[in-house]
Parts: C-alpha cells; structure tokens; sequence
C-alpha cells in the first residue's frame, strides 16, 4: 500500500459502500456485454455437447444440482464454472474487460476517490451471468476478503453490464459492516466462502443500477447476491483494485498503459 495512504475501508461513508452513476463509457460497457452473451452461448453449445442433449430439455437450474455426478463422469473445469454462472479462463483473459475501468472519466474519478495518482487491476477479473431459476449462481452473504488473500488492501468495483431491478436482481449490502472485523468463513454448497454468525444487526438493501454505473465497496463489507426473476440474462464484472504493485502477488492490469504483468 502507498506510504501514508488511507485504509480504503477509511474512504467511504457510514454504510460502507457508494455509487456512481453514469461513470462508464456506454460503447464500452455494451462491447462487454455484447462479448460475455456470445461467450455464454459458445458455453452453453459446449455444455449440451459434452452432456448429449440441450439444455433446455431440463432447464440450467436443474443441472447445476448435478455437478457432483457430472464432475464424476469428467465433466471439464470450463463447464463446471459455467454450472456456477461464472465464465471460464479463456473469456476473462479477454482485454475487452478490463477496458470498461480503463476510459480517462473512470480512471479520473478512481485516482480521486482512492487518493492517489494510479491504480491497477487485479488480472483477470471475474465475470458472472444469472438467469432466472438457477439457485446456485446466487453467492450467499460473504466478505471479499477470504476470496482476496494475495491482495494487501483493495477496492471491490462492481460493474453490472445490463439494467438492475427488483426483477434483475444485483447485490444485496449491509449498510455498516465494512466497519466490523473480518469474519469466519465456511463452504456454502458450490461456494466456498459464506460468512458465519448473525447479521441482523446491519439494515440491507438491493442496490438497483443502470449500465454504466459502478459500485464500490472495501473488503469487509457484508454483501450477497439479490434474487434473479428476470427473464433477462444479467452479466457483471467483479473487479479488484489496488493502488500499486506492491499491493498484490499476482498478475494484474494497468488502465494508464493497457499493460498486462504477469506473475507466477
């Protein structure tokens, strides 16, 4: 972390998260977009081949609670992510990504918020798809921390590709627990970190955002994923970003040069 540097979790205001509207490139957004809806099709043909029949012979729902009996008849890695609602390696590697955090008003308004003159991207960053009717690709209450351990002190930016609503749902906070302590975290069906205890003390809310807006959190806030109902498919972006190398152990992207560093 850069010498003198705030905590990031210092930056935000009582309820441990903050908004900006409007922050990103349209052309961007909607090139991503565009991107991960070809690839989920690309994916879902590589699913019903490997399987044998289409998938909507049952529904995506129903396959998801088959993993287990797919994983034994060697179902490949790239599918099980799929099963999750998550794209495979090849897809998130994809610079079209990380050039949504990358336009001149987003790197702007970062280096401002996070008090510094650079930033860079945690490399490649996730990518997820939800449709309705598919329980497991909704990631229980869960601090980003756990699943960040090669990551010193980072800013979570959540970027939703499509519209969401009370239908299309995003993510759920808990107004204040960025402020708490790091908690226990165990296995939660097809994921592997949901935070322990009780929450009830935090009021929560459904964010709802529009293309081109961001959301930005720090790594202990409390957040989990909103119902899906939609018939619409919602694509979003997790990324992680941090103020310098130092900051990381791994590969990572920078928006200022478009240069990828790969580490071991």
């Amino acid at each position: 972390m850069a010498k003198n540097a705030p905590l990031i979790k210092d930056l935000f205001g009582p309820t441990g998260w903050q908004l900006e509207r409007e922050l990103l490139d349209p052309a961007a957004v909607a090139v991503a977009r565009d991107f991960l809806d070809n690839r989920r099709i690309t994916l879902q043909r590589q699913f019903e081949q490997w399987l044998g029949e289409p998938l909507d012979a049952q529904g995506y729902g129903s396959h998801q609670g088959l993993v287990k009996e797919y994983e034994a008849r060697g179902l490949p890695k790239d599918l099980r992510h799929y099963l999750r609602g998550e794209f495979d390696l090849e897809t998130r590697l994809d610079k079209r990504l990380v050039q949504v955090l990358s336009t001149p008003q987003c790197r702007a308004r970062l280096t401002q918020f996070l008090e510094t003159d650079k930033y860079i991207i945690h490399y490649p960053p996730m990518t997820r798809f939800k449709v309705a009717d598919a329980p497991n690709s909704i990631l229980p209450p869960h601090q980003d921390a756990p699943y960040n351990a090669h990551l010193n002190d980072f800013l979570t930016v959540w970027v939703p590709l499509v519209e969401i609503d009370n239908d299309c749902g995003g993510l759920v906070v808990y107004d204040g627990s960025h402020t708490a302590e790091l908690v226990d975290h165990i296995a939660s069906g097809a994921w592997e970190a949901k935070a322990t205890g009780d929450h009830s003390r935090f009021h929560t809310q459904h964010v709802l955002m529009k293309p081109g807006d961001i959301l930005m959190f720090p790594p202990a806030l409390l957040h989990e994923s909103a119902p899906h109902r939609s018939e619409r498919v919602r694509y979003s972006i997790d990324f992680r970003v941090v103020r310098s190398a130092d900051d990381t152990t791994k590969s990572f992207f920078d928006p200022f040069t478009g240069a990828v560093t790969q580490i071991d």
